[in-house]
């Protein structure tokens, strides 16, 4: 948890250095499941953070990578409230990015890459928490989105993002939608520096 404050302080105070070329962003965004699956039926999302490097450019598009990060927890009254539980997403990706003529300010994205979902569960206030051991597993699988980001000034813009994960089966998990597909929607704001 520090080394990741120490290396998010770094970058923004490096802004000055990448100021004029904006190949970096940061991005501050709300969390939403939603669908038939798991995920939304038993947790809330708090936040999301992401940051990219648009690494080249050719005319209307520009290739990049990025990574976010994302926090869960079952706070939602369909869980089973014997545990408490934090589920963390991290999403290395690729993605593509468009410029689009005469919309100078809208900038639409694809993305295609990695879910690693890892649930921390500790015993709460349930009956039986008492008895409980905390644990700790984790899931993952392939994930594509696609996103808008509106640009509000010059470097500080709106951002609406659609990701679809498809968890592989693993541990004896039901392989079934449910389990498996997961839907997610963020919005929040960004930072080009």
């Amino acid at each position: 948890m520090k080394q990741g404050l120490l290396i998010i302080i770094f970058l923004i105070s490096s802004i000055n250095s990448f100021s004029q070329e904006d190949k970096l962003s940061l991005e501050l965004s709300y969390p939403l499941a939603f669908g038939n699956n798991f995920i939304a039926d038993n947790y809330n999302g708090y936040v999301d953070l992401g940051l990219k490097y648009r690494i080249y450019e050719l005319n209307l598009i520009k290739l990049g990578a990025g990574i976010n990060g994302g926090f869960f927890s079952n706070t939602k009254s369909s869980i089973n409230k014997d545990y408490n539980v934090s589920v963390y997403n991290i999403q290395p990706k690729l993605f593509v990015e468009f410029s689009l003529p005469g919309l100078e300010k809208f900038h639409p994205q694809l993305g295609l890459g990695y879910t690693f979902t890892l649930f921390n569960g500790k015993p709460g206030n349930g009956i039986n928490s008492n008895q409980l051991i905390s644990f700790f597993d984790t899931q993952s699988g392939f994930n594509f989105n696609a996103g808008l980001a509106i640009d509000l000034i010059k470097n500080i813009f709106l951002q609406i993002q659609y990701d679809y994960i498809k968890f592989d089966s693993k541990n004896g998990t039901l392989f079934t939608p449910y389990n498996t597909n997961i839907n997610l929607l963020k919005f929040g704001l960004g930072l080009r520096f």
